[in-house]
Formats: C-alpha cells, sequence, structure tokens
C-alpha cells in the first residue's frame, strides 16, 4: 500500500472509517454466502492440479490398454488432460503443482512419464525435451531423492510412475515392504516404515510392482513376499472407502490403479473402484480461478467468445507473471480459437492461464468441513455480525450444524485404525480424521451452542445443544488421545514421528488447544487443562529465534526453503489469544515479529511470484474495474488477513501496555487498508498457493482469501472504531515530544 493510500484512510473520521470497514466486510462475506450450497454448507474449490492430471491421465490410459475396453469418456478426458497438462509447462522447461505454482521436480519428471504413458512422445518431443533439461538442472533421480530424503512416500512412487512408462527401469525403484500391511493396523507405528500413516494404499500397490517387474534375489524374502501379496491386497480393499478414491486423493489413487494394472490385476476391484473415482473426479470445464464478481457483467460469467488454445497461450512464469504468449495481441483475453457451449460454466482460469483449466483433475475433492468450519469461526470473529446473520437464515444454519455433526466419526475408521469421535476435511467416505479439522468444528459447534436460540426452534433447544455437547464431548476425548509424547499434536495418528508429515506440527497444536478451550468449561476434566499445558510447552519450544513459528500443512513458494511463518505465527497466537496468554513473552515475541515483517505496501507474505499490476493485465477485461493496482505490491489477501486479524487481537489484550498496543493497531490498520483496497480493486477473491497437501504437493482453495479477509475485517470492525490518525499522532508524540504532527507511515 502507497503512503497516499493509507494516509487518506488516516485522514477518515471514525464513523467513516467504521463504515468502511462494515462496507468491506459485508461485501467479502456476501461473496462468501453466494458460495454456500442448498445443504447450508461449503464445498469450495480446490486448484486443478498439473500432478494429479498427470497421474490421473497415466492411471486412465494404463487400464484402458490393459483391459481392451472403448470407453469414450475416459479416453476423452485422458486427451484433454494431456492437452491441458502442456499448455501448463513453465518457461524454464518445468511443472509445477498449480497454474500459480513454481515448477518442481517431482511435477515434471511425473507430466514427461504421463506423455509417454499416453503414446503422445512423439507429438510434444519439444515439451518432453524442454522438461527433461529442467530436470537435469534439478540433479535428475539424485535431485528427487534429496528433495524427499528418508521419505519415500512421494519419491518411490514417482520413480515408479516413470518405471511404469517405460523411461526409467525398475532398478532405480525402492523396495517398499508391503508385507507390513499384513500385520495388525495398530502396529504400523512400531514399524519405522519409509511411508507416513496414511500412505499404506501406495506401500502395498507400488511395493507389489516392484516385486513383480523386480523380484529380490533374496529367496527367503521373495518367498515371504509372496506369501503376503493376497492377504496384503485384502488389506487394500478393506482400506478403500465407497468412493473408491484413496482419502479423496487422485494421486494416491491413481497411484494405486496404474501400479495394480501393472501388476496384472487390471480388473482387480479395487482398480476398477479407483477408475470410476477418476472418472467422477475430472472437470471437464469447471476452472478454479480468479473471477472477480465485475467480470462478464453482472452475471459473473466471461464472454462467450472468450476462448483460447491451451497450447498457444501458456502463462510464463519465471520471475512472477509474465506476458502471455498468444496468437495476436497479449492483451486481448477475447484471442484463440476455442469456444464452449454456453451452459458451460464460463469461469476466468488460474491466474497465468487463461485455459479454464478444462480437462483436469484436482489434488482432492473437496475440503468442505474445513472451509465450512474456517467459515463459521471467521463471521463470529464479530458476534453482532454472526448473530445477525444467524437470524436472518435459521432454517440454512440449522441445515449447517447438522451437516458438521454428521462429519463426525462414529466408528473405528478402517483407513488409520482412529477412534470414533474424530473430523476429517469432508463428509466424503474417503475422508479420515484429523487434528485440524476437529478443533475446526469443535470452535464452531462452540458458537452454534452459544447462539442456538437464534437458528434454533424453541422446543428443540436443549435436544440440539445437548446434541451438539456429545459430539463435542467425544471430539475432545478424540484429542485428548491423539496427543503425543512430545506434547505436541501430530494430524492423524500418535507414535508415527519418524518422517515429517506424521510428527507433531505447531500450527496442528495451537488448533488443537483451541478446540480443547472452547469446550473446557463444560467438560470438568482436568485432563483437558494438562494437555493445554502440554501443549504450550511444545509450543514454546517450537518458537523461532526470530520470534515465529513454522506451520506443518501451509507453505510460501518465494521463501527459502519454501516456508511459511505468517501462516505459522498467526496461527499459533490465536491459541495464545484463547488461553489468555498474549502478554507471555512467547506471544509477545511472536505478535513484535508479525508486526516487523509487514511488508512495505502494508500487507503480508506474498512475494516476488505475486505481482498484482501483471495479474491484472493478465485478466483484464471491458467489465474490469480501472485502479492502481500497484497499492497492493506482492502481498497475499490470504497472508495479510491471517496477520491483520492476530494483530487486531493484540490490540484487544489488557495484559500488553498502552504503546505496544498502539504500535500493533497501526500495523494492523494498515492491513486492513490493504484489505479493503483489494476489495475495491475486485481481487479480495484472488487465491494464492499457500497450502500443502501430503508430502508437500501445493494447492490454492478458493475460499481461503474470502475466509481470511472476512475474519480479519470482523475483528477490525469490532477492534477498530475511530480513525487510525489518532493512535498515529500519540505515537508521534511519545517518540517527538513537543514536535509537529504529522501523517506517518510506520
Amino acid at each position: 500500500m502507497s503512503n497516499r493510500s493509507f494516509a487518506a484512510a488516516c485522514y477518515d473520521g471514525g464513523m467513516e472509517w467504521k463504515a468502511k470497514i462494515e462496507d468491506g466486510l459485508r461485501k467479502v462475506s456476501q461473496q462468501l454466502f453466494d458460495q454456500r450450497n442448498a445443504n447450508g454448507h461449503w464445498t469450495g474449490e480446490l486448484s486443478s492440479s498439473a500432478l494429479a492430471t498427470a497421474t490421473a491421465v497415466t492411471a486412465i490410459a494404463f487400464y484402458l490398454e490393459a483391459t481392451g475396453v472403448e470407453d469414450q469418456e475416459l479416453q476423452q478426458q485422458v486427451d484433454a488432460g494431456i492437452s491441458w497438462l502442456v499448455g501448463q509447462q513453465n518457461e524454464d522447461g518445468g511443472f509445477g503443482d498449480t497454474p500459480l505454482s513454481h515448477s518442481n521436480i517431482s511435477t515434471a519428471m511425473l507430466a514427461v512419464a504421463s506423455l509417454h504413458a499416453c503414446g503422445k512422445a512423439e507429438q510434444f518431443t519439444a515439451e518432453i525435451e524442454r522438461a527433461q533439461a529442467y530436470i537435469d538442472s534439478k540433479g535428475g533421480i539424485a535431485g528427487l531423492r534429496t528433495r524427499y530424503g528418508n521419505d519415500k512416500t512421494f519419491a518411490v512412487p514417482i520413480l515408479a510412475h516413470c518405471a511404469m512408462a517405460g523411461i526409467l527401469p525398475w532398478r532405480e525403484v525402492s523396495a517398499l515392504p508391503f508385507e507390513a500391511a499384513c500385520v495388525p493396523q495398530r502396529f504400523y507405528n512400531l514399524m519405522q516404515l519409509p511411508v507416513v500413516s496414511y500412505a499404506i494404499p501406495a506401500l502395498v500397490a507400488i511395493g507389489q510392482a516392484k516385486f513383480v517387474n523386480d523380484p529380490p534375489w533374496d529367496p527367503v524374502r521373495k518367498t515371504i513376499r509372496r506369501l503376503c501379496v493376497e492377504p496384503s491386497l485384502r488389506v487394500l480393499e478393506r482400506m478403500q472407502p465407497e468412493s473408491g478414491g484413496f482419502l479423496e486423493a487422485v494421486p494416491l489413487t491413481s497411484f494405486v490403479a496404474m501400479a495394480l494394472v501393472k501388476c496384472g490385476r487390471e480388473s482387480h476391484p479395487v482398480v476398477e473402484a479407483g477408475v470410476e473415482f477418476l472418472r467422477e473426479s475430472f472437470r471437464p470445464s469447471r476452472g478454479c480461478g480468479f473471477q472477480p464478481q465485475s467480470f462478464g457483467g453482472e452475471s459473473g460469467r466471461l464472454p462467450l467468445d472468450a476462448g483460447v488454445d491451451v497450447r498457444s497461450e501458456q502463462a510464463i512464469r519465471s520471475e512472477g507473471f509474465q506476458s502471455l504468449k498468444s496468437h495476436g495481441n497479449p492483451d486481448d483475453v477475447t484471442a484463440g480459437s476455442r469456444r464452449y457451449d454456453e451452459r458451460e460454466d464460463m469461469q476466468i482460469a488460474a491466474a497465468g492461464s487463461r485455459n479454464h483449466e478444462q480437462g483436469t483433475w484436482p489434488i482432492d475433492t473437496n475440503l468442505a468441513t474445513w472451509g465450512t468450519t474456517l467459515t463459521v469461526n471467521a463471521l463470529a470473529n464479530d458476534v453482532d455480525y454472526f448473530r445477525e446473520q444467524l437470524s436472518a437464515n435459521k432454517q440454512t444454519w440449522k441445515k449447517c450444524v447438522d451437516w458438521i455433526l454428521g462429519c463426525q466419526t462414529k466408528n473405528k475408521h478402517p483407513f488409520t485404525g482412529a477412534q470414533p469421535g474424530g473430523f476429517g476435511w469432508t463428509d466424503l467416505s474417503g475422508s479420515v480424521p484429523d487434528a485440524d479439522d476437529t478443533p475446526g468444528a469443535l470452535i464452531a459447534l462452540r458458537h452454534f451452542h452459544d447462539h442456538a436460540d437464534l437458528w434454533c426452534e424453541p422446543d428443540e433447544l436443549s435436544t440440539m445443544r445437548a446434541e451438539i455437547e456429545n459430539s463435542a464431548r467425544a471430539a475432545v476425548q478424540w484429542l485428548l488421545d491423539l496427543q503425543n509424547r512430545d506434547s505436541g499434536f501430530p494430524t492423524f495418528c500418535t507414535g508415527w514421528g519418524k518422517l515429517p508429515f506424521d510428527r507433531s506440527g505447531s500450527d496442528i497444536t495451537a488448533h488443537s488447544i483451541r478446540g480443547l478451550i472452547a469446550w473446557q468449561d463444560k467438560f470438568s476434566d482436568p485432563k483437558i487443562q494438562k494437555s493445554i499445558d502440554r501443549g504450550f510447552r511444545y509450543l514454546s519450544k517450537q518458537q523461532r529465534p526470530d520470534g515465529n513459528w513454522l506451520p506443518l500443512w501451509f507453505g510460501n513458494q518465494d521463501t527459502e526453503d519454501e516456508i511459511n511463518p505468517w501462516y505459522g505465527t498467526a496461527k499459533v497466537l490465536l491459541a495464545y489469544r484463547d488461553a489468555n496468554l498474549f502478554d507471555t513473552e512467547p506471544a509477545r515475541i511472536g505478535l513484535e515479529w508479525i508486526a516487523g515483517s509487514q511488508n512495505e505496501d502494508g500487507g503480508w507474505g506474498g512475494g516476488k511470484s505475486l505481482d498484482w499490476p501483471t495479474l491484472h493485465r493478465t485478466f483484464r477485461s471491458e467489465h474490469s474495474k480501472p485502479g492502481d493496482f500497484g497499492v497492493l505490491g506482492t502481498s497475499s489477501v490470504e497472508e495479510t488477513a491471517l496477520c491483520t486479524e492476530t494483530l487486531l487481537h493484540g490490540v484487544e489484550c489488557d495484559g500488553l501496555d498502552q504503546q505496544t498496543r498502539q504500535r500493533l493497531k497501526i500495523h494492523a490498520t494498515r492491513g486492513v487498508q490493504w484489505l479493503l483496497d483489494s476489495i475495491d480493486l475486485d481481487c479480495v477473491s484472488v487465491h494464492w498457493p499457500i497450502g500443502f497437501y501430503f508430502a508437500k504437493l501445493w494447492y490454492y482453495e478458493k475460499m481461503y482469501p474470502l475466509v481470511f479477509a472476512t475474519g480479519a475485517l470482523a475483528k477490525a470492525l469490532k477492534t477498530i472504531s475511530d480513525s487510525p490518525q489518532n493512535d498515529i499522532n500519540q505515537l508521534h508524540e511519545r517518540d517527538n515530544p513537543g514536535g509537529t504532527r504529522r501523517n506517518i507511515c510506520c
């Protein structure tokens, strides 16, 4: 944000400033409400994934070839997927996980393998040569192994994919001990497996493919594994959910299906169900991309003549967004030759590629539970506004509560062996209970419990509250049982501490603490406080010397080592807030770190690959609003909103001295103004890849910027009621006694 923009905000009167915040909140939250489905909750939409698309087309192609089935729909999906995939190649020759992601060796290797597997190598010789050059520049096979270290969860399936495509000898693929799946599930964590807890299906399928195509020379090991083939397949069948998708994940399901096909088991029920899952997961024309409300007129649709050719209009993304390659004027959004049927959803594709992401697969089906509880908890940052929304739509919110309650696992989970009580990321059968969605649900249910009089009929009030309390009691117990010996909370299973994504995480631990705190006053169990205390001891040890915390499941592609301290620190500090520990040393240092890491534009996070002026040029049309997009600098909506909200909580902390609170308020106010600018420029819905899926695979979710901005503005509406210039004047008077007051930007 420019000094001009912030100074202008500072001159606004208090009531005008508050009105701007309220107007911004209503605009952003309305976009969220527009995305709510008929059942009262939010499904969200994950980014299309080059990685998922590469694995899916290979699995389907292998299946069609092995079975000889003439399935026109599946073949069309393969062809469309390949066309889209080729269009995602970056200028450096590599491929990124999403259309907004930097290249990485994993996705590049999978893309090359898929072109070979689908018989497209001759057609795309030049693309393959460019991709191979990128792969070689990253160290080839050795570089891939270095990327994942001792974790074979993803490295081995990638190499196996290449071997199955015929471009790599099987000897380069490490053997996986699939016989370990025959051991009772409760002992898995004791076996020091080379894959994470949620990768047992890959362990079995890829392990068997290696065994069939490159058996061990050791006769004892060969005999043991031969005897374990059928029993481990039965384990695989028991783990496969009704949807056919393991974890609802396209890559994992694809790896399993293609591996079993290459074992000669193309007609196995696991393969059949997996291929059907891939069929249903395909996105024929829907795109998860930037779609400002002003685009396409009031309907929000792109004009029907806005089609493009995916092969001629790739995004060039080496150092941020650059111009598009196109036939004709690169600024003409109607360039190209493809036309779409008017019945199809004409969303604008993700930044850097205007191909509507046609012919793609997402990394996972959806994060419905996660997105819904995040939305509820964001709205509840301003209790008055939240109550207003509950009162306005009682039946819809009742459906939402019922749906959340229905997401809770009621039986022992076949995939991880988790006990009943937890919540997964979606209501679909492939979801697994985890320690991020469970506390999210606990916090949301507490909000609904406390305000049940607004959405529940009087004669059902006591029954409904009792049902919510019973659900919460089971979820709290589930969290208590999950805590690790290091006092932190893992994501899925306790005791799996060998590999990074199985270990305790700061973001997971902080969220679990918040979930426990939300219900502590209702359940008189001393174990809850003991668990909370242990959790904070873990967090204090995880705080880095400069004051921040790193999350397990979120990153920033423009930072060294792809870490995201803004997300991690903001989320951890909310646990300190909920426990009334904002005045402790770890929290004070964390708040100072957030304030001190604010970008010059007034936002947080982002980086060189997030260039708003160029992003706007990529998507501008006759319907776009003019504006100074340079005021947004290089910050992201998601990270700016999270940091702003956290500082606003600090402003309310009576335990902090007045000068500290004033300074935090000034930094927070700059963040609020940045968000308001993004709303004015129709950019608040622009998402960025900050999410990590399993094995550090990037994704973005279209709900994240709207949810996080809603949370920040709801908190601002409650916290900031006067002109920010008042605080700036007080701070200036303190630093310059008797000096002339002036507009400053800290």
